[in-house]
């Protein structure tokens, strides 16, 4: 009897850490149909292609370090704010090999120079020295950015926004001016509830 009650906190441990963990794991990739995405993230939403990327490390409350990367984007479009040219963006985790990063981190391969990308952004609410004010928005996760690609067809060249699967804003691939009405419309919608 002794032995199973030394066993009974940490199976208690064990299930409690497995609870805590699951919302979590749903936020991550909680579904969402492209108007769930523009109330989640759509404080600005863009379409550009990615300039440079550079990775700071940035001091956290908890007294330790993370590292932060910073996407500089030449946005050709922007569906809420109508403002183009040079934005800079962060997202939170390193791109580099082997540096610390989020299971919400976007992927290395979305985010390098010379991908064309449509990204979701939030304003971004809290100050930080190492990034001061130039980088006003912030990626939320990986589930806000989709790469666009360019594919040869019979009758030509098309640019392609490519899909995430089941219960993304986006699950399939989308011809990109299909993808741009779509937003312009809701985008619309959004901006006459203000």
């Amino acid at each position: 009897m002794h032995t199973s009650s030394s066993k009974s906190p940490a199976w208690v441990f064990g299930t409690l850490a497995v609870l805590l963990a699951i919302p979590v794991a749903i936020a991550c990739v909680i579904p969402r149909d492209l108007a769930g995405q523009i109330k989640l993230s759509g404080d600005e939403i863009v379409i550009g292609t990615v300039s440079s990327v550079n990775e700071v490390w940035i001091d956290e409350p908890s007294g330790g370090s993370f590292p932060w990367t910073l996407v500089n984007l030449d946005v050709q479009e922007s569906f809420v704010t109508g403002k183009t040219g040079p934005l800079q963006v962060v997202t939170r985790g390193g791109l580099q090999p082997g540096s610390p990063s989020t299971s919400i981190t976007p992927s290395p391969e979305d985010l390098r120079a010379g991908r064309k990308l449509l990204l979701f952004l939030n304003k971004r609410s809290f100050e930080s020295v190492e990034l001061a004010n130039g980088a006003p928005y912030l990626i939320p996760s990986f589930a806000e950015v989709y790469r666009i690609e360019e594919v040869d067809t019979r009758t030509g060249p098309r640019q392609v926004l490519l899909g995430q699967g089941a219960g993304m804003a986006f699950p399939g691939n989308l011809e990109l001016d299909q993808a741009r009405s779509e937003l312009k419309l809701l985008t619309a919608v959004k901006g006459d509830r203000k």
